[in-house]
């Protein structure tokens, strides 16, 4: 089995999946495409290529240990693409969730995905967010100055999935419009907006600071 990142440097999910899929072997793998990417035409062009699920981003441990527990042994010819299941979309309750300014709001948030990714889990989120905000605005500041859209678009999707992790919704919705601005192969007047959305990232990572040790304690 494997879990294929869709939106890889180099080459992404989608060709290296159609390269997998013309080897000469006999035994193919089961190949799910794991994204941020939810919308339809994004799940069908995971199926097109060759993968047989469609897993979205943030992970939710039950519906992955769902589908791990459907993979049959190898076979030798891929079976025909089937339509993603119902409940592998978003968390409906992404839509109704306060703003990510409230500390306090977005604790709730982190001890509903305690279900999903036990308090260890979402102590060592937490953690690898803290740890990586340096790197993350660097990168973020790198595609502007060398007008790399492409830099910008990978950077901005895994912000999109980031946010979206720890109910910080109204900025995922910033990475995701930044991030279909990308897609058109310019950074072009990107400038103001890539700003706001590093200056607001690191906020963020400053409210959710104070909380790890929540989290860690009770891990421990």
């Amino acid at each position: 089995l494997v879990l294929m990142d869709v939106h890889m440097p180099e080459m992404d999910g989608l060709e290296a999946t159609r390269r997998i899929r013309r080897l000469p072997t006999e035994q193919q793998p089961r190949i799910f495409a794991m994204t941020a990417s939810v919308l339809d035409s994004e799940r069908q062009e995971c199926l097109d290529a060759g993968m047989e699920r469609h897993i979205a981003k943030p992970i939710q441990r039950k519906l992955l240990a769902a589908a791990l527990a459907d993979v049959q042994p190898r076979y030798s010819t891929p079976p025909m693409p089937v339509a993603p299941a119902a409940d592998q979309a978003l968390p409906p309750q992404a839509a109704t969730l306060p703003e990510e300014s409230d500390p306090v709001h977005l604790a709730a948030f982190l001890d509903g995905q305690i279900a999903q990714l036990d308090r260890e889990g979402v102590a060592e989120l937490l953690d690898s967010l803290i740890d990586g905000i340096d790197a993350v605005q660097g990168t973020l500041q790198r595609a502007v100055d060398s007008a790399d859209a492409t830099l910008l678009r990978r950077t901005v999707h895994s912000l999109k999935a980031n946010t979206a992790m720890v109910g910080a919704l109204a900025l995922s919705d910033r990475c995701d419009v930044l991030e279909q601005r990308a897609k058109r192969g310019s950074t072009a007047g990107c400038e103001a907006d890539a700003a706001a959305l590093a200056r607001d990232y690191r906020l963020l990572i400053d409210t959710l600071k104070p909380l790890k040790a929540r989290y860690l304690d009770a891990a421990s």
